[in-house]
């Protein structure tokens, strides 16, 4: 509600806030009576100052992304984990006489984030208190966790000072963007907490490929500092070179670029790129820069990172996808050597089918065959979020945009330009904004699967 409430930020009623949300009055009036009351606790505001902000006739006290650090800070799943990883000693008996709470408790609390840990085949174990897995895997749960919990709002870690590896790390010369600089910085912040605390990586041979590339080359690298082994070193740049950019121009300076061509362009990598190009060039005849680029990164994160695949979003982002391309990009991952760095291409070649196909765009795509449904819009192109619908509409390969005997009409309450009969097609209701909300995304994919099929 509140994410809501802060991307609309107008006069919203508790009936417009139910028909946003998808759920009946009562409920939507009981969670902003709760809102209220917890953002007056948590600003130290009048409840008539904080009544005023969320009904849009004020600035809100404070972000959403401050919001939901507030609230995943006092989290028992959360507040575990960072005990586990933060603390010298980690002992259960010890979090649980600091947190008030008894043992069994912990442990029930503690089934709920279990999913999330077995996505990076990650193990809590409460005694004694650790992380069991791949040091890798274990990291890259670390950046999802905190990144997701804080977006750069809060910094997680007493023991190291980020402005301090910003500067030894050169990050605002390697990335002037400053969202890419706090994930930057937040990972090596995780790995330092690990190296201090003893956790060392285990043995690979896709990084003593990449150290062996860096040191023969020369160049600015991480390795440089001595604050870290170099298999640490060629760890953080693999990672952050491996990250999938999608930005129309490249933000890194000439020499963080060089680095990062240096790790990207290695025989695995361009072994892999190979042959996804070749297998999609029907579909695919003009490549850009960019394109082949974020392929040897896609390529590089599987390497690194084996069975737990680093781009979830791109997964969802990619959905439906074109069949025949999916299959071409699955069957020639399997034509790749068998065993070692390559295993991992072989047995996920389905996900990373999808992964190749968002990575690359729809857009880019040639004989894609005829839509098998029509869509009107019945939306004001000025309404907030018009541009983002037609955008979403249009990455489907299997919907046209067309008012000509449309299967579906999606219709906003603001601007109703022709009242249909109930015998027409069928119709979906459309707000301001509406695909931020993942419910109203989810409804819609289902509609419109539900037309398709």
């Amino acid at each position: 509600m509140f994410n809501q409430i802060s991307r609309l930020h107008r006069d919203l009623t508790i009936k417009d806030l139910s028909s946003i949300l998808h759920v009946e009055y009562q409920a939507a009036y009981n969670v902003f009576q709760e809102l209220l009351e917890e953002l007056r606790k948590l600003t130290d505001a009048p409840r008539v100052t904080v009544r005023k902000a969320l009904r849009g006739k004020a600035p809100l006290p404070i972000s959403v992304d401050e919001y939901r650090s507030y609230l995943l800070k006092r989290a028992i799943g959360y507040t575990l984990i960072d005990y586990a990883v933060s603390a010298p000693r980690p002992n259960i008996t010890h979090f649980c006489a600091v947190n008030f709470i008894s043992a069994s408790t912990v442990s029930r609390r503690a089934k709920r984030i279990e999913d999330f840990l077995d996505h990076y085949h990650v193990k809590l174990r409460l005694r004694p208190l650790s992380l069991q897995g791949d040091e890798m895997h274990i990291r890259l749960m670390l950046q999802a966790m905190y990144w997701q919990a804080h977006h750069g709002t809060f910094w997680p870690f007493e023991a190291v000072i980020p402005e301090k590896l910003v500067q030894m790390y050169g990050l605002k010369k390697r990335d002037p963007n400053p969202i890419a600089r706090l994930k930057d910085c937040l990972f090596i912040g995780i790995c330092s907490v690990r190296v201090g605390l003893r956790n060392r990586l285990d043995e690979s041979a896709y990084l003593e490929l990449i150290t062996d590339i860096l040191e023969k080359a020369q160049l600015p690298w991480s390795g440089n500092t001595n604050a870290v082994s170099l298999t640490e070193a060629a760890f953080m740049e693999s990672y952050r070179a491996a990250q999938i950019s999608f930005a129309p121009e490249m933000t890194t300076t000439d020499a963080a670029m060089t680095v990062d061509l240096a790790v990207l362009t290695n025989p695995v990598t361009q072994c892999v790129s190979r042959v996804i190009q070749v297998a999609i060039q029907q579909w695919y005849p003009q490549i850009n820069r960019q394109q082949r680029h974020n392929l040897l990164r896609l390529a590089s994160g599987v390497a690194i990172f084996g069975d737990c695949l680093p781009y979830d979003h791109l997964l969802q982002l990619a959905k439906p996808i074109h069949p025949d391309v999916a299959a071409a990009i699955a069957a020639a991952l399997l034509t790749l050597p068998e065993g070692g760095i390559y295993a991992a291409f072989r047995k996920h070649c389905q996900e990373l089918s999808v992964l190749v196909i968002a990575v690359l765009g729809e857009t880019a795509m040639v004989d894609q065959g005829k839509h098998d449904i029509k869509i009107e819009l019945q939306v004001a192109p000025e309404e907030f979020g018009y541009r983002q619908l037609k955008a979403f509409l249009s990455a489907l390969p299997w919907i046209e945009i067309s008012p000509n005997q449309p299967d579906l009409r999606i219709v906003s309450e603001r601007y109703r330009p022709v009242r249909h009969a109930d015998t027409g097609p069928k119709e979906f209701q459309w707000f301001e904004d509406a695909l931020s909300t993942k419910t109203y995304r989810g409804k819609l994919l289902e509609v419109l699967t539900t037309l398709r099929d």
